[in-house]
């Protein structure tokens, strides 16, 4: 059973950077310039593999290459940057809050969380 769970999270990892991102949608992206795109994609999967170190070597070596892969170690500088030229770009500034609440990184009281139940 391990060893399964195992494969497929492998099988996971392996997709395109928009296939695994979790909380951005399509429709969240949709004609938004392609690097605009890119960086929210890489933040959420960055975030997102910021949770997946489980202490199996094996995994922990593949999240590694993958965190390596998307540059994550400069995701905040490029998403700083992105925050200061969306400052007139209010959809742009609303997809990085929620990809922030998506991931609980957003505990702050300026911040609105975009998602209500």
């Amino acid at each position: 059973m391990r060893k399964c769970i195992f494969l497929m999270t492998l099988g996971i990892l392996a997709m395109p950077i928009g296939a695994w991102a979790e909380i951005l949608t399509p429709s969240d992206l949709a004609g938004l310039p392609q690097r605009t795109k890119h960086i929210l994609m890489r933040y959420d999967a960055c975030l997102h593999f910021a949770g997946e170190w489980s202490g199996e070597p094996s995994l922990d070596q593949y999240v590694r290459q993958r965190t390596q892969e998307l540059d994550c170690e400069h995701i905040e500088r490029d998403i700083n940057a992105l925050r200061r030229k969306a400052e007139a770009h209010s959809r742009t500034r609303q997809l990085i809050e929620k990809i922030e609440y998506g991931y609980g990184a957003c505990q702050n009281e300026t911040t609105t969380p975009l998602l209500k139940g």
